[in-house]
């Protein structure tokens, strides 16, 4: 019997294209010989059923999925927001991670990780990113604290939790606003701890996707250190590591720039070898994730961690 391996999944957000059709990234990727792919944001909303035929008709040609965070996009655009305090923001948020839950079980796709969210509300731009407004009436803490509260309800409510438990979400690291200023929660391995160890998740399933991009600002701008953050978490929850995400920045912004040969990610891949086991005895899966990349470029970030993977 073959030993297991990390899987090397390519997002959909990853290609510069004119248009966002997810059949079209799909297409192209099938192409390359990319047969792992990560379905993310931005793609025009389809009905779950749409959805469910177009990813079970790629499925029976051998491409495996999996899905993150604004992933079914709903009909009318919002910020995932699970801490949120606006009644109407959290149900468009608890609806669209519902969706993703329907999805996978129409698809036997079976993991789906996310953001948790941002301590104030916010649109996106055009550009794709964010822009936050109003007051900030709760903080970190307080954030923290209001997500340990709710989720694990919110989490039981989609029955997902069995003993042949055929689904698994994941909650994604975060970081400060390029100024240093508290904008999310989970960015810190205090925060990880705070959150598994609380009895409601540290009986469940939950799982861990760590973005080492996201890692990279938030421990810049909070002045940790990064493999310090990794060693905690690999050693306290490594059988929860279900995915990890690869992208370059500047220390201050989520630029999702291309990989280099030199680019630290790569080298601490290596850990995640043994890592990810809760999800069905699967390791944890390695996603490319930069934005605005050619064909081209695709093929040579995804030889790049090939070489650190294999």
């Amino acid at each position: 019997m073959s030993k297991p391996q990390n899987e090397i999944y390519v997002s959909t957000a990853c290609l510069d294209s004119s248009t966002r059709d997810l059949r079209h990234v799909i297409d192209v990727y099938q192409k390359m010989g990319i047969a792992h792919i990560e379905i993310s944001a931005p793609h025009p909303y389809l009905s779950l059923q749409d959805l469910a035929k177009l990813i079970q008709s790629y499925q029976a040609e051998g491409v495996k999925f999996i899905f993150h965070n604004y992933f079914p996009a709903p009909e009318k655009s919002i910020v995932l927001n699970m801490i949120s305090r606006d009644p109407l923001r959290y149900q468009a948020s608890s609806s669209l991670i519902g969706n993703a839950v329907k999805l996978g079980r129409k698809t036997g796709v079976n993991l789906y990780c996310f953001h948790p969210g941002y301590l104030r509300d916010g649109s996106e731009r055009q550009d794709g990113m964010f822009e936050f407004y109003g007051k900030d009436d709760q903080g970190r803490r307080a954030g923290l604290e209001y997500f340990m509260s709710t989720f694990p309800k919110f989490y039981h409510q989609l029955n997902v939790e069995s003993n042949g438990q055929s689904f698994f979400i994941g909650l994604e690291n975060l970081f400060p606003s390029p100024n240093g200023q508290d904008q999310s929660i989970l960015c810190t391995a205090d925060e990880f701890e705070r959150v598994f160890e609380s009895p409601l998740f540290k009986e469940s399933n939950i799982g861990i996707l760590i973005d080492l991009a996201h890692l990279t600002i938030a421990s810049s701008l909070y002045g940790f250190d990064r493999d310090d953050f990794l060693d905690r978490l690999i050693s306290q929850y490594g059988d929860r590591i279900y995915e990890v995400h690869l992208s370059e920045n500047d220390g201050r912004h989520d630029s999702h720039w291309t990989l280099r040969k030199d680019s630290w990610c790569l080298n601490v891949l290596k850990r995640f070898r043994q890592t990810g086991t809760r999800l069905h005895g699967e390791l944890t899966k390695i996603c490319i994730e930069p934005r605005k990349l050619n064909e081209q470029q695709i093929k040579d970030c995804y030889e790049l961690v090939k070489d650190y993977v294999s």
